[in-house]
């Protein structure tokens, strides 16, 4: 009897500790993870328009029977003006149009009493380039029509015409402002309203400060 009764508590200290063998193992919270947050640039997409001042500097040339007949000379002056474009988007790919006038008085050094300028510019561009954060860089090409006026015999007037190319940089203040600099290469000529025979030839750079906004 004795000897049962040995084997019977063994036999319920032995299984009280396998029950306590088989107890569910402690809950673990997961860590939380935040959601990282990703950086989306400026929508360039969409009318804009603005203004600009501009130096202007370059040279230009007479020619006369398709031949240069005096020149060249310096040119130098400042130009104000507006403009107004639309840009398509594609990712950071973004390209559109834009057109801009600008006056002003870009003198030439040509030795003469009354002197001779360019008046203004129409510009007429086609425009590409990348989106990098909240900066536009972009590079453009196109025609220009400028406005010259000679006094340095009897008044005339020529409308020289060419092409443009350039590069320039955009940067978004805010949703609507942005500000720029853009430089614009100008190759034009055209003859003389009065005297067809004589023209005038040049190649000028503009060196533009620009704001503007989105619509």
């Amino acid at each position: 009897m004795k000897r049962i009764l040995t084997i019977l508590v063994l036999y319920i200290a032995a299984s009280s500790a396998g029950a306590g063998s088989l107890d569910s193992p402690p809950v673990i919270d997961a860590p939380i993870i935040s959601p990282v947050s990703v950086g989306v640039g400026p929508a360039w997409e969409g009318f804009y328009a603005g203004g600009l001042v501009a130096l202007e500097t370059g040279e230009q040339n007479y020619y006369s029977g398709g031949a240069f007949s005096n020149g060249p000379w310096g040119l130098d002056g400042t130009s104000f003006g507006a403009f107004a474009g639309y840009n398509f988007q594609s990712g950071d790919f973004v390209y559109g149009a834009e057109a801009a006038y600008s006056l002003g008085d870009i003198a030439s050094d040509v030795p003469s009493t009354f002197g001779a300028n360019y008046a203004g510019f129409l510009d007429v561009k086609a425009r590409a380039g990348y989106a990098i954060g909240d900066a536009l860089i972009y590079g453009v090409v196109g025609g220009t029509l400028g406005q010259w006026e000679d006094r340095t015999g009897p008044p005339d007037t020529a409308n020289a015409t060419g092409m443009n190319y350039g590069l320039g940089v955009d940067y978004m203040v805010n949703d609507t402002l942005f500000v720029g600099a853009e430089y614009l290469i100008r190759d034009l000529s055209g003859d003389f309203d009065n005297d067809p025979s004589v023209g005038i030839d040049s190649l000028t750079t503009s060196a533009q400060i620009r704001v503007g906004l989105r619509f």
